[in-house]
């Protein structure tokens, strides 16, 4: 770690760069901790952290390395904060990741982890934006999902698992965090502590009556949970052919007559 008054801590990976070619490798290292950090071969992590930001990585023989390209290259990415690993015996470990550098010496790649709790557990909720309304019209609903537990979960799946009298149109996700296929939405990323991840979805209305609509939502943690509400959806009352106009009422117009009289 760097010393003096010349040296400063990032509070990201913005220095994590390759001093031949200036190509950032924050990536690299990042899957290289999530990998290896409780592996058998810890030990030897100094050594390919510097095989990336001193060397020609990417023509490299070594076998570590090969497999970090790998993964990168399979698409294998993680936050610079809050990143989750799962050990073997279940406990969950959180790492956040630095960088520190100095004007006289080497830059630093940095990272803290933290041993989670056991406690899984998540609220949902579903919030009808309009309880009523009438054939044709359409109805929406806000799904929202905290995580209430002291660790984080992954895999977030909403599915759709009862509407009838509604047909799905679309859904609203402002932030692109949720993929959708088939009455099944997907959390793209993981739903840290204390985190909430909504959408609104959109029903067509085809028929009246009182419709109860039911989701269940899973993470690879926990199990299935489900709620529902219900809608209203009221009959058009079209306009009665056989009911006579209202009569029209015409005003009439009391004129006044006045006579004025000139007295000479």
């Amino acid at each position: 770690m760097p010393g003096g008054d010349d040296a400063y801590l990032l509070d990201d990976l913005s220095l994590a760069r390759n001093q031949l070619t200036g190509e950032d490798i924050s990536e690299y290292l990042k899957i290289l901790v999530h990998k290896y950090f409780f592996s058998d071969i810890s030990n030897e992590l100094p050594r390919i952290v510097w095989e990336f930001s001193d060397k020609d990585f990417r023509s490299s023989d070594d076998e570590i390395v090969r497999e970090i390209l790998s993964l990168y290259d399979s698409g294998f990415r993680g936050p610079d904060k809050n990143a989750s690993l799962i050990l073997e015996n279940g406990t969950q470990v959180l790492f956040d990741f630095f960088t520190a550098g100095s004007s006289v010496g080497q830059n630093w790649f940095l990272f803290n982890h933290t041993f989670m709790g056991n406690l899984y557990e998540m609220e949902i909720s579903k919030i009808s934006l309009n309880e009523s309304v009438l054939v044709g019209q359409q109805v929406q609903f806000i799904i929202r999902v905290k995580n209430t537990g002291d660790t984080i979960l992954h895999g977030i799946t909403v599915l759709e698992d009862k509407y009838e009298g509604l047909v799905y149109d679309s859904f609203i996700d402002t932030e692109d965090k949720w993929t959708y296929d088939n009455t099944k939405w997907t959390y793209k990323y993981q739903l840290n502590i204390n985190e909430t991840a909504e959408f609104i979805v959109i029903f067509n209305t085809t028929k009246p009556g009182n419709f109860t609509n039911i989701i269940v939502v899973s993470s690879e943690e926990t199990d299935n949970m489900t709620t529902n509400n219900t809608t209203s959806v009221e009959p058009v009352q079209p306009d009665d052919p056989d009911k006579p106009d209202e009569p029209k009422v015409l005003k009439k117009l009391a004129l006044k007559k006045w006579v004025i009289r000139f007295w000479f």
